[in-house]
């Protein structure tokens, strides 16, 4: 069973999706990683300000202070936490003076919690005064400076990432209204060039009945009056020369060679006839028309031709189809008794549904198929396997010829049936 196939359209957008999503999951992760940064700053400072904000506020109320109250621990657990971030971390490699800040920050915070841990266990009551005034020392300023550093490299990098990320959305609309833009030209197109094929084929084949019409025509005329015309002639001209066998001998002798020659064209008539329509494919339909064929064209010209057809009657086909059929099968005919020096020719027709398949192949001397197909010039040759490809082009089929020099010539044909019979 023959797999369907997606149109080439369909595909295309199917990856732009696919790619799309897959860069919309990357951008929300990496915009989720930048507010977390983001956090993380903010923490920091946030932290400090709080056990600073108590401490004053300890000592403005006049209340006793420990170290559980300021939770010096949970601090030192929060700066570990976002120091070691592997985004922090990644950008301390690239960045020397992050790197420097963030381990300013982090030994300023050891020797800062020391001192508050050493002032506060000396004094066991109340808030030491010089716990209050080592608040607002130049050690306790620089590290406060040094988070706010910190905050504002983190806040500065977060808005460049944005603008990046805001660029590529634009690159991504770019990329896809492109593509859109290109799939519709495409379309568009692609429906065009079906149009024009679908009307040269429409005008073709309305062109080919137009001339099968007239030939049909014209080959009634020739069989119904100028052959009837011919043979009268023929019928006058035998009976002048029995009339005048005795009056005058050489009048007798000219009538007889008239009548011969009477006959000879009345045989050629026929042959004109018989060639511009096809009587045996009216009657006999295609596999009659063309086992007449084989076999007429055997007897002339002493050509042996082995005819068979398969699967045909499970076949529909029209006129159009049989017609051309026809003609390519004499077309090849003709070719092979001009060209090829053949002595035996095998013709196959084979109905397989949803397609009629043609072989003609032929013992003769064979050539180069490029030579003739693509080599310019309108030899009498190359016309006829124009005229071939022509019309199996105009039934949608397939054309190959298989040849080689010495090896006798083979062509190939398929061609889409109408519809399989019900049987």
């Amino acid at each position: 069973m023959k797999l369907p196939t997606l149109p080439q359209g369909s595909v295309i957008i199917f990856l732009t999706v696919i790619a799309l999503a897959l860069f919309f999951i990357l951008s929300t992760m990496a915009q989720t990683v930048i507010v977390q940064n983001q956090i993380g700053a903010s923490e920091l400072i946030c932290g400090w300000k709080e056990i600073k904000d108590r401490i004053l506020m300890a000592d403005s109320m006049g209340t006793p202070l420990s170290l559980e109250d300021l939770e010096i621990g949970s601090y030192s657990q929060l700066l570990r936490t976002t120091t070691e971030r592997k985004e922090y971390r990644a950008l301390r490699r690239i960045d020397s003076s992050l790197n420097l800040t963030m381990t300013s920050i982090l030994l300023q915070w050891s020797i800062i919690r020391q001192q508050i841990v050493v002032i506060i266990s000396e004094h066991a009551t109340g808030v030491p005064e010089l716990l209050v005034k080592y608040m607002t020392s130049p050690q306790v300023n620089f590290f406060e400076k040094n988070l706010a550093n910190f905050r504002s490299y983190i806040l500065s990098y977060s808005e460049r990432q944005r603008a990046l990320f805001s660029l590529q959305y634009l690159f991504v609309a770019a990329v896809i209204i492109l593509i859109l833009l290109l799939l519709v030209g495409n379309a568009f197109s692609s429906r065009e060039k079906q149009l024009l094929d679908r009307n040269i084929r429409t005008l073709t084949q309305s062109l080919i009945q137009i001339l099968e019409g007239e030939r049909k025509k014209i080959a009634y005329d020739l069989h119904d009056e100028v052959i009837q015309e011919l043979a009268s002639l023929k019928m006058e001209s035998e009976a002048i020369g029995e009339e005048a066998e005795e009056i005058a001998p050489l009048l007798a002798d000219r009538m007889r060679t008239l009548s011969d020659r009477l006959q000879a064209v009345i045989k050629q008539t026929r042959d004109i006839s018989l060639n511009l329509r096809p009587h045996d494919l009216d009657h006999l339909g295609l596999v009659g028309g063309i086992r007449a064929l084989c076999s007429d064209f055997s007897r002339q010209y002493g050509i042996t031709v082995q005819f068979s057809a398969t699967g045909m009657d499970a076949i529909k086909y029209d006129f159009t189809i049989a017609i051309n059929l026809y003609r390519i099968v004499q077309e090849s005919l003709n070719n092979t008794k001009k060209h090829s020096g053949a002595s035996e020719v095998s013709v196959t027709l084979l109905g397989a549904s949803p397609d009629i398949i043609l072989r003609i192949r032929d013992n003769g001397s064979g050539f180069s198929p490029s030579s003739i197909l693509y080599k310019p010039g309108r030899g009498p040759y190359q016309i006829g396997i124009t005229g071939i490809r022509e019309r199996v082009r105009l039934l949608s089929g397939t054309f190959k010829i298989v040849s080689k020099e010495g090896s006798g010539t083979e062509i190939r044909i398929t061609v889409p049936a109408l519809e399989e019979v019900a049987l």
